[in-house]
């Protein structure tokens, strides 16, 4: 399972102050939690090759208005093996937050290819389809 710690957009997120970090035992992991519904976040993370990466991307840059569209056009995407697209993704247990960001792999690092992208609420549910 992936750990928050290990994520390229971890320092982002957790400058966010709907987000909070709390040390687990002895100082042994972490935990991030959304401070309005005071739910876990879990990560994911997804491979994908350039074809489908480029449909998430447009996903992720799309407007609040067009995002249920969005997300209706994207259902069909496959997550690869081994891919050369990389989304993380944070959702709260409760499906009331997400946070995306898209990611490259280039020259043995990877890149963020988009910012990364809160959604809250309505938004959160529409976008938890495809996780």
């Amino acid at each position: 399972m992936p750990s928050f710690n290990n994520l390229e957009m971890a320092a982002a997120l957790s400058n966010d102050n709907r987000i909070s970090i709390k040390k687990g035992f002895l100082g042994i992991g972490t935990k991030a939690v959304y401070q309005p519904t005071q739910s876990a976040l879990r990560v994911i993370i997804k491979e994908y090759n350039a074809d489908n990466g480029l449909r998430i991307e447009k996903l992720l840059n799309t407007s609040a208005e067009k995002l249920a569209a969005e997300v209706e056009r994207c259902r069909d995407i496959q997550d690869a093996q081994i891919g050369n697209m990389h989304l993380e993704v944070c959702a709260s247990r409760d499906g009331q937050f997400v946070a995306a960001q898209l990611f490259r792999f280039v020259d043995f690092k990877y890149q963020a290819v988009t910012s990364l992208r809160t959604f809250e609420g309505n938004d959160a549910g529409i976008m938890s389809v495809l996780l």
